[in-house]
């Protein structure tokens, strides 16, 4: 059940996802819809550049079937929520003026997304916008409203059941995307090996290394967006720090193009990051820490007008419910509340509300070294774990 296929220097492996578990012990076969299949799993192994170049090449049909369909996305959404008409080129030119700065930034992302654009015979920056579109967008004009739905939990060592930290989130966006959204375990030459929920083509999204460092995202929306480095190029050098406080002193030092939400952390600490191009705000939390899509520091200042959203309001105080119902909190609760569905299209499990769905669901427990996923709105999915 497990396809190889061979390159002159890197190894990759995609697989149908046999080596996760399913919570409650059920096999993958049992599982008689696609939509509720496990994540297929990307293993990419060797130097940056030849990960890249195998991970490019491997998935080259779907690399450019979703470079172009988020090239019209990011279009059409210009054109309804912010009175912008840009072309494809418009987009492009964006990605040329910050490819300086992701190349400063982190020459050993820089090195795998070159791989990518050769792998996948596409140019660097259709690959980099792929990466950072919605950065991108935000640089072009702001005010686009849907898009942004994801929500996030820390929850701290005191509040762990288990006397650990773990972490979790929801990764919502355009429904026409989830074909495209894998899992990536990544074997470099340096540095640590990491296991990360993308999108096929684009570096690491919400993920766990072998130092036990987590990190994950939600979109904000600020007023000072910029030409810079996109979010999927601060995360991935995240995940090649070796602790909680060097992935947050990168993620804070990072020339970011735009507003985000970044958390870390580890085994014993909770790092919450809210973040617009040109400011950051940290807090180690030692309880439960929910984010939405709005900012709860004093950067809401510099929010987007418009910005919080319903859905984001309502989002942040079902969550918060939720956990002031438990004691100590444990991975299996926090599956279950990111697959909370009340509140309809309001809510924190989305199922095709406006375009919009839930594409994957993720906790990460750093003591075991795991990483669960649905593929898909948790409600209507199963959890499978992969290690690291």
């Amino acid at each position: 059940m497990m396809r190889r296929l061979s390159f002159s220097s890197p190894s990759v492996i995609v697989s149908d996802g046999l080596g996760g578990l399913c919570e409650g012990g059920q096999a993958w076969e049992v599982v008689d819809s696609t939509e509720k299949a496990p994540l297929e799993l990307v293993e990419l192994s060797g130097s940056p550049r030849a990960m890249g170049r195998a991970y490019g090449e491997s998935l080259r049909d779907s690399v450019a079937a979703l470079a172009e369909l988020r090239f019209r996305n990011a279009m059409a959404q210009a054109r309804l929520y912010g009175g912008r008409r840009l072309s494809r080129d418009d987009l492009l030119d964006i990605a040329r003026r910050c490819l300086p700065e992701v190349q400063d930034f982190d020459p050993t992302g820089w090195e795998e997304l070159s791989g990518i654009a050769e792998g996948a015979n596409l140019s660097r920056e259709e690959i980099w916008a792929m990466n950072a579109l919605t950065d991108v967008r935000d640089i072009a004009a702001f005010g686009f409203e849907g898009e942004e739905a994801c929500t996030a939990v820390l929850v701290a060592p005191e509040r762990a059941e288990g006397g650990t930290a773990f972490f979790g989130q929801t990764w919502d966006l355009s429904t026409d995307n989830m074909p495209f959204v894998r899992l990536v375990r990544r074997r470099p030459i340096d540095g640590p090996s990491t296991l990360a929920v993308t999108l096929v083509g684009c570096l690491s999204l919400i993920g766990l290394n072998d130092a036990g460092v987590a990190v994950g995202t939600t979109n904000l929306r600020a007023t000072d967006s910029r030409p810079g480095v996109g979010y999927l190029d601060v995360i991935h050098r995240a995940l090649g720090s070796r602790n909680a406080r060097e992935a947050a002193r990168r993620i804070e030092s990072a020339p970011r193009a735009a507003a985000h939400y970044y958390w870390v952390g580890q085994t014993n600490m909770a790092g919450s990051l809210e973040c617009t191009a040109r400011r950051a705000e940290l807090e180690w939390t030692s309880g439960v820490r929910v984010q939405t899509n709005h900012m709860r520091t004093s950067l809401a200042a510099q929010e987007v007008r418009g910005t919080p959203m319903e859905s984001s309001r309502h989002r942040l105080e079902r969550m918060e419910a939720l956990l002031a119902e438990e004691g100590g909190v444990s991975p299996s609760d926090l599956r279950r509340f990111l697959g909370d569905t009340q509140g309809g299209e309001l809510a924190i499990d989305r199922r095709d509300f406006a375009g919009i769905s839930t594409n994957a669901v993720v906790v990460i427990e750093p003591g075991e070294g795991s990483l669960s996923a649905v593929h898909g709105p948790a409600s209507e999915g199963c959890w499978y774990t992969w290690s690291v």
